[in-house]
């Protein structure tokens, strides 16, 4: 940044400290959100290991077979998805 480099000139410790801060923090960020998405289980919402998955939490409910040989796009109509709106990950 313009102000930091005024501040700054790039010969000196600050800078080179201030310029390793504005690099970590990015880095920081791409890391943890890579994390989150990779520690997310990728099971097809409709299988068997879904149903294991979820009644293995221990939630206050139990996951069974709703829809057995049925389209994963009819299941999504039955949830009021939008026809012209926005697009749902593809799992």
């Amino acid at each position: 940044m313009w102000y930091r480099q005024a501040a700054f000139p790039s010969h000196t410790k600050e800078y080179t400290t201030v310029m390793k801060h504005d690099t970590e923090l990015p880095l920081l960020v791409l890391a943890a959100s890579l994390s989150v998405s990779l520690a997310r289980p990728h099971i097809h919402p409709l299988s068997s290991d879904m149903v294991n998955y979820i009644n293995k939490l221990n939630t206050t409910w139990k996951a069974g077979h709703n829809f057995r040989d049925v389209d994963y796009g009819y299941v999504k109509n039955l949830c009021g998805t939008l026809l012209k709106g926005p697009k749902l990950p593809v799992m």
